[in-house]
């Protein structure tokens, strides 16, 4: 286990099934003690909690450059609207690397940010729900123009485009309004989280195959 992050095997932790996810949206110590004791050693659960997270900052590096590279491929850099959602992904980014560090900082395993145990938990939650916001916004906004230019090529099918890009949109509105506990049931908060953190996850997967199918198809074309 040392080195491995615990396998709850449908336990849930404050209401999360993933501890990962569970960490980032704890709001207090007694949250986070729930969390380090899910698994059946404390100081292995912590290691592989740091792990994990020092692994994150170059995730962070390679989401960031590959959604920033799509941007420009699909917009360009000439109009506003691609340098506001570079904009957006920077700001989700810089919030991703504050949430790290103060993961790191409650778990006790460094001092970066060296807060009191009350502002490092606002501070986790703040940069938390500003990252994956943004990252609603940037992912869907990706995909809708993806889809754009796929339909535009085919003259037909892009309100389906339209009409995926405000779904998207209003689950990121709900997810925010989680944020809200009066305005959303806090049953159902952990499993709508995690949900909608799948969904985003494997939007970004379509984005990252779909242009391997254009260079494959490119490569295959060279060889005709």
């Amino acid at each position: 286990m040392n080195g491995q992050l615990v396998d709850l095997q449908g336990i849930q932790v404050n209401g999360f099934y993933n501890i990962i996810i569970a960490l980032e949206f704890a709001i207090n110590q007694l949250q986070l003690e729930q969390i380090l004791n899910a698994g059946r050693n404390n100081e292995a659960t912590i290691e592989a909690i740091a792990n994990h997270t020092r692994f994150d900052f170059a995730f962070i590096t390679a989401y960031g450059l590959f959604l920033g590279t799509l941007i420009i491929y699909l917009l360009g850099t000439k109009d506003l609207l691609p340098k506001f959602l570079i904009t957006l992904l920077a700001i989700a980014c810089i919030s991703d690397v504050i949430e790290n560090l103060a993961i790191l900082d409650l778990v006790g395993q460094a001092s970066y940010l060296d807060l009191p145990e009350k502002e490092g938990f606002r501070i986790l939650s703040k940069a938390t729900y500003m990252k994956w916001t943004l990252l609603f916004v940037v992912v869907g906004s990706s995909l809708y123009w993806k889809l754009q230019q796929w339909f535009l090529r085919r003259k037909s099918g892009s309100w389906i485009a339209l009409a995926l890009l405000i779904f998207l949109l209003l689950v990121c509105v709900a997810f925010v309004l989680t944020s809200v506990h009066h305005w959303f049931p806090a049953e159902l908060r952990p499993e709508f989280i995690e949900k909608i953190i799948v969904l985003n996850g494997l939007v970004l997967l379509s984005l990252f195959i779909w242009p391997l199918g254009d260079l494959f198809r490119g490569v295959r074309m060279l060889f005709k």
